[in-house]
């Protein structure tokens, strides 16, 4: 499909006709989450939950760092290189074999960080555990390389099975070495693991095939996609802080059981974020095809999207939330039970965060980037102060009321910002 077809496909009609895809695998792999949930928190303790949540979130810091955000370099300039072959395959290649490079390097800083200042907190053996939750960001970056081809071409279909399949090789795997060989925290890593290693195999044959990835590396497009996503690199970090510092604050001030009761009930929340993500990943094709030659369109497109959007998210925010208690009970076992307290303040949290994405885009094309730095640095300063703050005073249920907080701060700010290049009615 090229730039100009997607460009011209009618938003509302892509949005329900392609989203579903996404939807769909959503969740099918959410779903079959919620429902392993009880077989995960039958064989691990909260304590157990809260060592493998707190080591995968400190490897989640290193993703932004493997890759320095060159994926939205990649979203930024593909339609420019699309309908032309070489200079795609220039593109693909060049951020390929960059983040290989760089994130192997990374890979080896992460792993030396996590053996002296995380490892010893949560007593476990270095080897696999560490290198194995290190490996699966940079997998997953290298993944995006060829997902994000896919999902530019809107071609949802081929994407959702893709991510069905290796979601369950991963499940598989995980499932496997948890009930049958009692494998612990391991399993997931593992399964983890296993999942990524298929996803990167796949998407490593197509590029392969549509001659998309060659042996070819252009300095000048790094240079230029380095200029684009480097101002992206602060936000990505102070997003990390503000979704996932909390649990290594949690830790600190109190102990693996409340980061694995507060983690449970954020993952329960979190699911509501798959209608979020499938919506976007077809809006925001849609949205940069036709931002890059027709503003005023674009403008008229995100207009039409917000209440339809908002409503959406609300739906999901206030069905979790009513039904919180109920879910944590028939999922986990008595010792998880406390977790419902967090689900309804996580929903509405990220009901808010959802809402900027058409705001930042605005920003990113205007080539203001630093101001979604700025504001994310704003947030995620403010959530981990309040978190130091407050936690050591109310326990974890303090790192859900200034998540909500930090997320509103953002969203807001976004929307001011933007107002500045496109007035959204």
């Amino acid at each position: 499909m090229k730039a100009q077809e997607i460009r011209e496909r009618d938003h509302k009609k892509a949005i329900f006709g392609l989203s579903g895809w996404y939807l769909v695998n959503m969740l099918l792999v959410k779903a079959a989450g919620l429902w392993l949930l009880p077989i995960y928190t039958a064989y691990l303790t909260p304590a157990e939950y809260g060592v493998l949540r707190t080591l995968m979130s400190f490897a989640m810091a290193f993703p932004m760092l493997i890759s320095l955000a060159l994926e939205a370099a990649y979203t930024r300039y593909y339609f420019q290189e699309c309908d032309k072959k070489d200079g795609l395959t220039r593109l693909v290649s060049t951020y390929f074999w960059f983040i290989l490079a760089w994130g192997v390097l990374v890979v080896i800083g992460g792993n030396v960080a996590c053996e002296y200042f995380l490892r010893p907190r949560l007593a476990i053996p270095f080897w696999p555990y560490i290198p194995l939750a290190m490996a699966i960001p940079l997998f997953q970056k290298l993944v995006l390389m060829g997902s994000l081809h896919y999902t530019q071409r809107l071609k949802a279909k081929e994407v959702s099975c893709i991510d069905t399949v290796t979601f369950f090789v991963g499940t598989g795997t995980t499932l496997y070495l948890l009930v049958a060989m009692h494998y612990g925290i391991l399993s997931m890593l593992i399964g983890g693991f296993c999942s990524a290693a298929v996803a990167l195999l796949i998407y490593l044959a197509i590029l392969w095939r549509e001659g998309l990835l060659a042996f070819q590396f252009d300095i000048a497009i790094l240079r230029q996609g380095l200029r684009f996503s480097l101002p992206f690199v602060p936000t990505l970090a102070c997003g990390w802080i503000a979704n996932l510092s909390d649990r290594l604050v949690i830790m600190f001030y109190g102990s693996t059981t409340s980061v694995g009761l507060y983690s449970v009930g954020y993952d329960l929340a979190r699911t509501m974020s798959i209608v979020k993500s499938a919506v976007l990943r077809i809006f925001d094709p849609l949205l940069w095809s036709t931002i890059v030659t027709d503003v005023e369109r674009a403008k008229k497109r995100i207009e039409r999207f917000l209440p339809f959007y908002f409503w959406l998210l609300f739906g999901a925010a206030a069905t979790l939330s009513l039904f919180s208690k109920e879910i944590i009970v028939i999922l986990t076992k008595n010792s998880f039970h406390s977790a419902w307290h967090v689900i309804p303040i996580v929903a509405f949290a990220h009901l808010v965060a959802g809402l900027y994405a058409p705001f930042s885009s605005i920003l990113a094309y205007h080539d203001k980037a630093w101001l979604i730095a700025l504001g994310s640095f704003v947030q995620a300063f403010a959530n981990l102060g309040l978190n130091i703050v407050f936690v050591p005073m109310f326990g974890a249920m303090a790192a859900a009321w200034t998540t909500l907080g930090s997320f509103s701060v953002f969203t807001l700010w976004t929307w001011y910002y933007s107002r500045k290049y496109v007035k959204i009615e």
